[in-house]
């Protein structure tokens, strides 16, 4: 299996919506980061089974929450793009690729 690494930004997206859902309901923060890291674990056994966007990319819905998780398969590794909420600014993470 490939090793799996957030981009700086995809990593404070991630704590980020941790923090938010936290402070909303005791708990659910961390409900988000534990299905976060199941999706994680689904992309790096089977990297190229989302279909390859024009960008190079790849993306997959988080369960439970409107999040997405956009990633790379490089060669050595499995580059998270974004934790990018489903319904705010789309692509504005274009410019990390």
């Amino acid at each position: 299996m490939k090793p799996l690494k957030f981009h700086p930004y995809a990593e404070e997206e991630l704590f980020g919506g941790a923090d938010f859902y936290n402070h909303r309901v005791s708990g659910l923060g961390d409900d988000f980061f534990s299905i976060v890291q199941e999706a994680c674990k689904e992309i790096q056994k089977d990297p190229p089974r989302r279909p390859l966007r024009k960008d190079g990319t790849r993306k997959v819905k988080v369960r439970r929450f409107p999040y997405l998780l956009i990633y790379r398969d490089e060669p050595f590794r499995i580059l998270i793009v974004a934790v990018a909420h489903g319904a705010r600014r789309p692509n504005y993470w274009r410019s990390r690729l």
